[in-house]
């Protein structure tokens, strides 16, 4: 399976390099069981917030609105934020991943729950299962390096391998 390196940040604040974040597509399976896939959409709301935009913007996701009456410069901000309720009946032996399929602009940071995961390529995919709550918070920042508004412009999905006998 293909992984992401990168910095990772505990719930108590202390950051690690080098954690390992496994990025899953269909997996590959280890034992006898087989693999059921399920992809919920996280569409709206998602509150978009930057400079450009006052007040914060609800705004669907892949966003193809436009920034408010102003130009956006190389170096602006936007932050995405979204909750969601954890699906239910989950197993100990789901794995449940967060696919962020395309952006423009770069992305800065991706944090869930607290936890912030290092920046990559996109399609990125991070292994959300060992911190999911009941209620789960999204944060997805971007920052313009051209002076197109920094925006998401693919799908948000929730991957969901469910193991089945």
């Amino acid at each position: 399976m293909p992984q992401v390196v990168g910095w990772y940040s505990s719930p108590d604040g202390i950051e690690e390099p080098g954690t390992l974040f496994r990025a899953f597509f269909a997996a590959e399976v280890h034992s006898s069981g087989s693999i059921g896939m399920h992809e919920i959409q996280l569409r709206r709301p998602w509150h978009r917030m930057s400079e450009m935009d006052r007040p914060p913007l609800v705004v669907d996701v892949p966003d193809s609105s436009a920034a408010s009456d102003c130009s956006v410069t190389a170096g602006d901000q936007v932050m995405y934020q979204r909750g969601f309720n954890s699906p239910t009946g989950l197993t100990g032996e789901d794995m449940i991943g967060l696919c962020i399929g395309a952006w423009q602009g770069r992305l800065v940071s991706v944090q869930v729950n607290g936890t912030l995961f290092a920046p990559a390529n996109a399609p990125l995919v991070l292994d959300l299962s060992k911190i999911l709550l009941g209620f789960n918070k999204i944060e997805i920042t971007l920052v313009s390096d051209s002076g197109e508004l920094p925006r998401i412009i693919g799908d948000v999905v929730l991957r969901i391998q469910q193991k089945t006998s």
